[in-house]
C-alpha cells in the first residue's frame, strides 16, 4: 500500500545565499534538494502526465496521486535563446491568470507562494531555473506547506518521525484536468510575451 505523502527533513546548516533544487525522480518522488542533500522527499504514485508544446515554450505536467491528496508538477522551459522576461512574481500571475497572489517567502531561487482561488488557496512551490525555465508544484495542504517552507527558511535539522498523514481524504477526480491549475496558451506567447530573447544581460528573475 502506498503511503501517504510524508515530509521528512534532513536540513543542514544552509547559507543565506544558498538555491534549493525541485526534482522530480524515478516517476514516484518530489524533493527539493540543495547540492547533494535532500531536504525534503515525498513519495506518491504519478497517475498522469501531459505536455503542451508552444511557440517557445514547452510544458510537462504530472499528476501525483498520495492517496490523501493530488500535487501537479510542472515543468515549464523555455526553447533555445529564450528566456521567461517578466520576473517570477509577474509570470506567476500570467501562467494562473490572476492578481490574487501573495510572495510568502523565497530563499535564492525557490519561492512560496499563496494564490487565492475563488473561496480557497493555492499553495504553490516555484524554481526559478536562470529566467530559462520554471518547476512549479502546487496542490499541497496547508500544514504541510507551512513546514516546508519553515524547514527551508529556519535552517533547522527538523526530522518528521511521527510521520502523520495529511488530514485531507481527497477522493480522485475522473477528470485529471482537474489537478492542472495553470492556464497555458498561445495568448502567454504572443499578448502577455511571457518569454523572448533578452537583450543585453537579460531579466534577473527577481
Amino acid at each position: 500500500m502506498l503511503k501517504s505523502i510524508i515530509f521528512f527533513f534532513t536540513l543542514l546548516a544552509l547559507s543565506s545565499c544558498s538555491s534549493p533544487h525541485i526534482n522530480q525522480k524515478d516517476n514516484n518522488e518530489l524533493n527539493i534538494s540543495y547540492k547533494n542533500t535532500v531536504l525534503i522527499s515525498g513519495n506518491a504514485k504519478q497517475v498522469n502526465t501531459n505536455k503542451i508544446y508552444l511557440s517557445n515554450i514547452n510544458i510537462y505536467q504530472s499528476i501525483y496521486d498520495t492517496q490523501n491528496q493530488c500535487l501537479t508538477y510542472e515543468y515549464a522551459k523555455a526553447t533555445n535563446g529564450y528566456k521567461f522576461s517578466k520576473g517570477v512574481k509577474r509570470s506567476i500571475s500570467i501562467i494562473f491568470n490572476t492578481n490574487a497572489y501573495n510572495l510568502e517567502y523565497q530563499k535564492g531561487n525557490l519561492y512560496f507562494f499563496t494564490l487565492q482561488q475563488d473561496k480557497k488557496k493555492l499553495y504553490l512551490i516555484v524554481e526559478n531555473i536562470n529566467s530559462s525555465a520554471l518547476k512549479l508544484i502546487y496542490g499541497f495542504e496547508k500544514e504541510s506547506y507551512d513546514a516546508i517552507m519553515a524547514s527551508v527558511k529556519e535552517n533547522k535539522q527538523v526530522i518528521n518521525n511521527s510521520r502523520n498523514k495529511i488530514k485531507n481524504n481527497t477522493v480522485l477526480e475522473k477528470d485529471m484536468s482537474a489537478y492542472i491549475q495553470t492556464k497555458w496558451s498561445p495568448k502567454l506567447i504572443i499578448i502577455d510575451q511571457l518569454v523572448a530573447r533578452p537583450i543585453g544581460r537579460g531579466p534577473v528573475g527577481r
